[in-house]
Order: structure tokens, then sequence, then C-alpha cells
């Protein structure tokens, strides 16, 4: 488990890739007053805009999220239709909501480059990971740098999340993903490990093993994350962020 810390009124988990020049963690469900926060676009604006006021002076942008493969590189000024970012400048952060879905935070100092990808199993089987990382190398020179972190951060796992025959078999026609990520349960129906199947296609892009880490624990059975499918259309969203620093910026861990 990792350490929870505070942010203005939220609790957040702060990615263990995350350095003074950069940024990145997942906002909890509980604030730190006890009352619980949720960053649905629709319904939850407020706690977006006290967010993006904690944060400040960094400009924070939130992606909004279409579930495909699409990569941004460059900070918009308003909120764009995209599932993954790359962060290059200064002083600027992104954000986008999971509920169960995979939030995934890619780091390179030696780049200066920071991304997060929102990876649930529709944008991970059409290839999401894999669009970031190319675009990740490109930026970098060509390839992924070898100083390259990878954070994969709370979603459910696989023992939480039974899938379809339909489901598993568009899974399987992804890149990286083997028969080895599904469990059967009943006929017709499989336990799938998104974040097992993300590792893989990590490490296919040339992210060394040893810089990947994952955070174990379930947001179907913890508490303190929000779970779409624990709670159903109840369910709030929480909020990850990626930023990179300068010198008008403070680090997070300065912050708390």
């Amino acid at each position: 488990m990792l350490k929870s810390v505070v942010v203005g009124d939220f609790l957040v988990e702060q990615a263990p890739i995350s350095g003074g020049r950069f940024v990145a963690f997942t906002v909890l469900a509980e604030r730190a007053d006890g009352s619980r926060a949720s960053f649905r676009e629709a319904t939850e604006q407020q706690a977006r805009r006290e967010l993006e006021a904690a944060l400040a002076p960094l400009e924070l942008t939130w992606l909004s999220l279409q579930h495909e493969a699409e990569v941004f590189s460059a900070q918009p000024k308003e909120a764009v239709l995209a599932d993954a970012v790359i962060v290059s400048v200064p002083g600027q952060a992104v954000a986008f909501t999971t509920a169960d879905c995979l939030p995934i935070v890619l780091v390179s100092e030696s780049a200066q480059l920071i991304a997060g990808i929102h990876a649930g199993w529709r944008s991970l089987a059409k290839g999401v990971i894999e669009n970031c990382c190319e675009q990740f190398a490109l930026l970098a020179g060509g390839r992924v740098p070898e100083d390259t972190q990878a954070w994969i951060g709370p979603s459910i796992a696989a023992a939480d999340y039974e899938v379809d025959a339909l489901t598993r078999a568009e899974l399987l026609a992804s890149a990286s993903v083997s028969k080895g990520h599904f469990s059967p349960t009943v006929p017709g129906h499989f336990l799938a490990d998104l974040p097992a199947m993300a590792r893989a296609k990590l490490l296919a892009a040339g992210v060394a093993a040893d810089n990947i880490s994952t955070e174990a624990a379930s947001t179907f059975t913890e508490s303190r994350y929000h779970s779409a499918r624990r709670d159903g259309q109840a369910s709030g969203r929480m909020a990850t962020v990626v930023a990179k620093c300068d010198r008008r910026t403070v680090p997070l861990s300065q912050k708390v």
C-alpha cells in the first residue's frame, strides 16, 4: 500500500517514480476530512476546480476519455479527446479519470518527459500503451530511454475482473496479450489480468522490467478507491495527474 499524503483538501497516493522535476499521483476517493471526492466530468466540476486550485500555479488540463488509443503530445488549452498524454513543457499538468481502469505513468529524466495513460480494456486492446510509448520514443530521439520508469497505478485486480469470451478474444488479438493473462471461471467467462497485460506491453515497448512498478491493491476491494464494477452507476471517479515542474511550481513532496 502506498503512503497517502495531502494536497489541498485531497488525499493522494504519489507515484513512486515522481521526483523534483516531475509530479505524478492518483487522488483517492476519500478527502482529507473524510468526505468522498469524485471527478466525474458531468457532475463533479466543483471537485475539479478545487484540485486545479490546490495545484496552482501548475496549469492543469483534463483529458476527455474515449476508450480509444489516441495520444496527445502538446499542452492543450481546453479538454481534449484522448486516452494518453505526454507532457514536456515545465509548469504544465494533465489529469484523467479512472474507476477500475489502469492509470499508467511513464517518466524519463534524461528525455525530460512524463506521460499519463488511461488503459481500460478497450483502449488497452486498441493499443493505447504501444501508441504512447512510440510517441514517447520519438520525442526522446527514436527509442524509449533506458532510464524510463513506469508505474501502473490503482486498478481492478484479476481476481475481481471477470470478462466474457468476446472481450477475451478482443484482448487476445492485441499485441503482447496471451492466454496466460486469463483464468477460466464458469463456461464462457474468464478472469482477466489487465495490469499483467499492461506490463507485457510496456516490456515489449522497451521499458526495463526492473523499472516497472504496479500498485497491488484492487480498486474493487479497497474502499479508499472508486470502483465502477463495485458501485455501478453510483460510482465516482479518481483523478490521476501528471506534471512537469519548473521554478514557479512546487513539487508535490514539498506541498504536503
